[in-house]
């Protein structure tokens, strides 16, 4: 709260410093709120009741995934990541970092009276299941035997899962597209403006618009992202699906 206030002070006053550095403010935001302990002691604080448990199976397993994105830092992600949003070539390693910072977490949320209690432990125990069903499904190779493992152990992967997925693979996946929409937004009213102004080479500016004139003169991770877009839907939701299944290979017991 008091980082928003001093940026809102900031961009009135010196709006041009402000523009300038706004996306390394952006990004030190980001990684004080997950590096910092106080930023931590209110989740923690919370995770030491058990009475968010009802008598529903229903609700519980509702508000299992709130936990485990609230639990694991992930809403404050979010909101600053798209309240903020900065370059995509700035996300990633920032984005890296608090990934680490993150699963630095989950062994401390799993071990609260909240996730030890008996109502979240079947829950975690369909949610690791649910990711080891991948693993059986997908044709990856040297897939590791699923051995034995406790509660807290099995808490601590799906908590890192829900990290991965939430915290880093949603916030660049939204970025990729927000910066991919707006740069071929510029790219054509910038070559509708040169047309405009010389009209015999009006084409020419309007072919550098297109996806495959932006491939030459802007970001190269741009460019993968329109050639994932002319995946579909089918092909798209399959690689989603082999990324998890390596992301969890990576982080299971």
């Amino acid at each position: 709260m008091a980082a928003e206030v001093l940026a809102m002070a900031w961009k009135a006053v010196e709006p041009h410093s402000y523009v300038t550095w706004r996306e390394l403010l952006a990004c030190v935001m980001l990684v004080a709120s997950m590096a910092i302990e106080g930023a931590w002691q209110p989740i923690m604080l919370g995770f030491s009741s058990v009475e968010a448990w009802g008598s529903s199976d229903l609700s519980n397993n509702l508000l299992f995934p709130v936990l485990m994105l609230w639990g694991g830092g992930c809403l404050s992600i979010l909101l600053i990541t798209f309240g903020r949003p900065v370059s995509l070539w700035l996300q990633l390693p920032v984005q890296a970092v608090v990934l680490f910072l993150t699963w630095r977490r989950a062994p401390d949320m799993c071990s609260t009276a909240l996730m030890q209690h008996e109502a979240a432990e079947g829950i975690i125990g369909g949610w690791f299941e649910g990711f080891n069903l991948l693993l059986a499904l997908l044709p990856l190779p040297c897939v590791a035997p699923v051995t034995e493992s406790s509660v807290l152990s099995k808490c601590q992967s799906v908590a890192m899962m829900f990290q991965l997925l939430a915290s880093f693979v949603m916030t660049t996946a939204g970025l990729a597209v927000m910066e991919y929409g707006a740069l071929h937004q510029f790219a054509a009213s910038w070559a509708a403006a040169r047309g405009a102004a010389d009209p015999r080479q009006a084409g020419h500016w309007a072919k550098l618009a297109t996806p495959a004139g932006l491939e030459r003169g802007q970001h190269t991770v741009l460019v993968a992202v329109e050639e994932l877009g002319k995946w579909g839907r089918l092909r798209q939701g399959v690689g989603l699906l082999f990324l998890m299944a390596n992301a969890w290979q990576a982080v299971r017991p």
